[in-house]
């Protein structure tokens, strides 16, 4: 079950016959996470420190991964890859969005090192550096791409910040196009809330121009017609990716 999978073009991508096999601050781990409903779960383990790590959690809001190798931190000693500098001369800078998710990316360097979502990254090779499940790789005309563990190649996109219109202008209610749920986006107390039924609200985080997050995975971008009018929004979460909802009529 473990060994990466040869690719008919002569690559390889690191998921094997059920179980991941990757390297974490430069050690062997080898490992799978899982979710269904409110719950997550992930198990790792690191054969030559002979450690392994589970998690069981009963909340569909946390990421296992994120809290797992943090536990790892505790235990691992601290590893780099061999003969890689880690303040690396090129490094991209700012948000960024995944062409594919539509989720942001930050980049900010602090020390010569490279921060990605707030979180130092470590320098796999020249212009490389490994996080988020994957690694980034900053090359030629300063594109940048994320190739994940399964050995998809995913270009990002860099967006210059700009600020929200008026909160209020989003309020209203979404139906999806090729279902029947909707949502409603209410305004209120200097906080859009996005409300499916009777479930809490959840606060959209403002990134950039008409994107918000929100927790843990979460992304509305709304959607502006010809006239600057917010027509409709698309909506993506860990399962989900641009998911195409419609501004009622009358709202």
């Amino acid at each position: 079950m473990e060994g990466g999978i040869a690719l008919n073009g002569g690559g390889r991508i690191s998921y094997a016959a059920g179980l991941f096999e990757t390297r974490y601050r430069g050690l062997r781990e080898i490992g799978h996470g899982g979710a269904t409903g409110g719950y997550r779960a992930w198990l790792a383990r690191y054969p030559a420190q002979r450690l392994s790590i589970a998690l069981l959690c009963n909340a569909g809001d946390v990421s296992p991964v994120a809290i797992g190798h943090r536990v790892a931190d505790i235990f691992l000693p601290d590893h780099r890859a061999p003969g890689v500098d880690q303040a690396q001369p090129r490094r991209p800078d700012g948000l960024y969005v995944n062409g594919v998710s539509g989720q942001p990316v930050r980049f900010a360097s602090a020390g010569g090192l490279l921060s990605i979502d707030g979180r130092q990254a470590q320098a796999t090779a020249p212009g490389q550096w490994k996080a988020n499940g994957g690694s980034y790789l900053f090359g030629d005309g300063n594109r940048l791409t994320f190739e994940t563990e399964q050995g998809e190649s995913i270009a990002l996109h860099k967006v210059d910040f700009s600020p929200h219109a008026n909160m209020a202008d989003y309020a209203g209610r979404y139906c999806s196009v090729d279902g029947n749920g909707c949502f409603s986006v209410r305004y209120s107390r200097g906080r859009i809330l996005l409300q499916l039924a009777r479930a809490p609200g959840l606060t959209l985080d403002h990134i950039s121009g008409d994107i918000f997050t929100f927790q843990p995975d979460g992304l509305v971008n709304f959607i502006r017609d010809r006239r600057g009018k917010i027509s409709s929004l698309i909506y993506g979460d860990a399962r989900n990716y641009n998911m195409l909802f419609s501004r009622a009529a009358g709202n």
